[in-house]
């Protein structure tokens, strides 16, 4: 009976049946000994099949691994893990090691939605143990169990599920914690090696697949931050060309001898927006008037910006962006750039500031031709005043700069010193009309016009300087013109010794004076001081009118009535005045010499009083 009971068992082991248990009951009494042996044998084959069915999902899961069969592997790993251990609720919390939280990203057993999800507070519960030991941690009870800081929140999603015996591995890969796979029963349990060894391959599996996805989120990070570089590379050396081709067209056009307006128009072109140029005083060379106007606080920035020699954004007004022109270390001017809805990119303030650089070879060049044009101007300017040059040969040389000698010429004479002049004779030198320089102690101006004049008011003006005394003369020719610069230089020096310097005289007002006075004003301001200062003191003194009184007598011939009808007062207010200046006069100014020599002084001072302001 015995032999066919330990038969049956064994029959039963071979064929992979389950062992009745009545039989080993009934070996136990029969025969002890036996019984005990065939109950170690039935242990043994029964945990060889669950290590079998073990291994076979450790071989499945690898399987996954490396086939990448779906994208859910820490759930199939928390669902495997769970039907082997036999637990209530299995999970995986992934580790955030810069916030030291944990998520749980994938579960099983759970009963309450709260479970999936939750987030542990870095510091508190079973997984900051494991973290800090990197080995499994567990407790049979965990409501109770004061080994580690508890949080509310969690100790109640727990509490719901009622859990009370925790297993937690780590998850590890390069000795770095990547989470942690906890074993959750609602009873007391105590796991044993094999529960935890297991749980250790399912937590290398899952530190596996955590690692790989880390990997390859970093990898796709990097890939999107190698074609975000790539782009802003292209973007760039884009950019560049476009820069390059655009300060090549500009130094193009500046070597052709374009003008402003033409560069401002293929820049504005390249950045699709106005573009304006301004001089050093703002006034616009090139583009729209409005960028350069607006309120004061704009013009002001303007100014600033352009004394400072330095690229400036403007927050508000008609233009955006500011980039000097800077010639030989000298702010010269300014590009002023639309304020639009869109802001210029750093490349395309860059191209602003290097097409600067391409006006300031414009305005270099200028400046050398307007030089070599001034040198060419202030010599023909010597030449014509030159008494003893060749005279033919200077009328051909203006001739060749495109004027007329035999149109009507005028000329403009005034004494101003080498540092007021330079300003001036710049201005001047602006219009191509003009000849313009200095010559013998003052400067002339020759212009085929009728206006020197307004010319040379208008270039002191925008020098700043004083005003001076203008003598002026005109011709039919310029040779003929030439013919009266000793006239004209006479008249300026002998009105300039009578104390007259500013105002504008015609040459031919001190003419017959000149001869009379050996061209020295000063003499003939002596003379008429000798003569008729008397009369010239008490009008300044009293307001009065006997200097015209006199004026008039001597223009009709003492005739009272014809006094009185010019001057429009009564006959006995002349014969009063007549009276007044016979007193203040010595002798008899009526006689033929002494009236003479009246008339020449009240003549004088007649003229010297012509000038006009």
């Amino acid at each position: 009976m015995t032999a066919e009971t330990a038969r049956s068992v064994l029959a039963a082991l071979a064929d992979g049946r389950e062992v009745d248990p009545t039989a080993l009951q009934d070996l136990r009494t029969a025969d002890a000994d036996t019984a005990a042996l065939l109950e170690q044998v039935v242990d043994r084959v029964a945990r060889l099949h669950r290590r079998d069915s073990q291994f076979g999902a450790v071989v499945a899961l690898t399987h996954d691994l490396v086939a990448q069969r779906d994208g859910a592997l820490l759930d199939s790993i928390v669902e495997r893990a769970h039907e082997l251990l036999g637990s209530d609720v299995t999970y995986i919390s992934v580790y955030n090691r810069r916030a030291k939280t944990f998520t749980v990203r994938a579960v099983q057993g759970e009963t309450t939605p709260d479970f999936r999800g939750m987030i542990v507070p870095p510091g508190v519960g079973i997984a900051t143990r494991v973290v800090e030991n990197v080995s499994p941690v567990w407790v049979d009870d965990y409501q109770h169990s004061f080994d580690f800081p508890h949080d509310t929140e969690i100790d109640r999603i727990l509490k719901v599920e009622q859990i009370s015996s925790i297993l937690g591995v780590p998850l590890v890969a390069d000795r770095v914690v990547l989470g942690v796979l906890f074993v959750a029963d609602r009873r007391r349990r105590r796991y044993s090696p094999d529960d935890i060894g297991l749980a250790r391959s399912f937590a290398d599996h899952a530190a596996i697949v955590i690692e790989q996805g880390n990997l390859v989120a970093d990898l796709h990070a990097a890939s999107i931050r190698a074609d975000r570089e790539r782009e802003r590379a292209e973007s760039t050396a884009a950019a560049v060309r476009q820069a390059a081709a655009l300060h090549e067209e500009l130094t193009a056009l500046v070597a052709s001898g374009a003008d402003p307006q033409t560069i401002a128009v293929a820049l504005a072109a390249s950045l699709d927006r106005q573009i304006a140029v301004v001089d050093a005083d703002l006034q616009v060379l090139a583009g729209p008037q409005s960028l350069a106007r607006g309120e004061r606080s704009y013009t002001a920035a303007l100014r600033r910006a352009i004394g400072q020699g330095r690229s400036v954004e403007l927050k508000s007004g008609p233009a955006e962006f500011i980039a000097p022109i800077v010639v030989e270390q000298t702010p010269v001017g300014a590009l002023l750039v639309e304020q639009t809805g869109a802001a210029l990119s750093q490349a395309e303030r860059r191209s602003v500031e290097r097409s600067g650089i391409a006006f300031a070879l414009m305005w270099m060049q200028r400046r050398a031709v307007d030089l070599a044009e001034e040198r060419i101007r202030g010599e023909l300017v010597k030449e014509l005043t030159d008494t003893h040059g060749n005279r033919d040969q200077v009328l051909e040389r203006v001739r060749t700069r495109g004027m007329n000698p035999e149109r009507p010429w005028r000329a403009g004479h005034f004494h101003m010193d080498g540092a007021a002049a330079d300003p001036v004779l710049r201005a001047l030198r602006a219009d191509r009309n003009v000849l313009a320089g200095p010559s013998g102690g003052g400067v002339w101006v020759f212009t085929p016009g009728s206006d020197v004049v307004d010319r040379i008011r208008r270039a002191v003006r925008a020098a700043g300087v004083q005003a001076p005394l203008i003598v002026e003369q005109d011709a039919q020719t310029l040779e003929e013109l030439l013919d009266h610069l000793e006239m004209i230089r006479g008249t300026r020096d002998f009105a300039a010794a009578m104390g007259q310097h500013t105002g504008v005289l015609r040459a031919e007002a001190f003419a017959p004076y000149t001869a009379l006075f050996d061209g020295r004003g000063e003499r003939a301001a002596a003379f008429v001081d000798a003569t008729i200062r008397p009369v010239l003191d008490w009008d300044a003194r009293r307001g009065a009118s006997l200097f015209a009184t006199l004026l008039a007598s001597l223009d009709e011939q003492g005739s009272v009535t014809a006094i009185a009808r010019r001057l429009a007062v009564h006959p006995n207010t002349v014969r009063q005045r007549l009276d007044r200046i016979g007193t203040l006069l010595p002798g008899d100014w009526t006689l033929p010499d002494a009236r003479f020599r009246l008339e020449i002084a009240a003549r004088l001072e007649a003229a010297r009083r012509a000038i006009s302001p």
